[in-house]
């Protein structure tokens, strides 16, 4: 997503790209490389592909949103939880099975996760992006979303209990040193 966004930025929105910011995503990439256990990729083509595809078109979304849209970052969320909610419903009706029983067999952690995942990390958490999108270039914004597989392993060594290895402390220190490469400007002030 990050590279797409930067360089749609540059494209469209007309924002500066330099060597040091190509140079900041590059190192992050390498923290994210250590931190995902150097993944297998050999023969999963379609699924790189869609991956791909799918960071592309959020990034040309979040691209419309700086440029063409100016609601308020709740007020859009609002407005694309209200666009959503048709679709994804009958999404589900169509791929997946036995609606009623899942609802009544739910426990609390589970309606306690949709409740998190609906009202603080979409309604907060994209309210505030779009905020944030709004008024600071997407080139400046996008790259703390590098730091998504930082927040995600230290959530999961904190909620869940997951061990934190050398080579991830390793990589989550990479991609902080690449994102701030990225975001850190020095003052013009002398």
């Amino acid at each position: 997503e990050v590279p797409f966004l930067v360089l749609l930025a540059a494209v469209t929105l007309k924002e500066r790209l330099d060597v040091k910011k190509v140079l900041g995503m590059v190192i992050a990439f390498i923290g994210i490389y250590l931190i995902s256990g150097q993944p297998e990729l050999q023969g999963k083509g379609v699924a790189i592909a869609m991956v791909l595809t799918g960071g592309f078109l959020w990034a040309t979304g979040q691209i419309i949103v700086r440029k063409y849209i100016r609601l308020g970052g709740l007020t859009l969320t609002a407005w694309l939880a209200v666009l959503a909610a048709p679709q994804l419903f009958i999404t589900s009706l169509l791929f997946e099975s036995n609606h009623v029983s899942v609802l009544q067999t739910a426990d609390l952690n589970t309606w306690l996760t949709v409740l998190y995942l609906g009202l603080i990390m979409t309604a907060v958490g994209y309210g505030c992006w779009y905020h944030v999108l709004g008024r600071y270039p997407a080139s400046r914004v996008g790259p703390f979303l590098l730091l998504t597989p930082v927040t995600s392993v230290l959530g999961g060594a904190l909620f869940l209990g997951e061990q934190l290895t050398s080579l991830t402390i390793i990589g989550g220190s990479i991609i902080i040193l690449g994102v701030a490469i990225l975001v850190i400007e020095k003052s013009s002030e002398t």
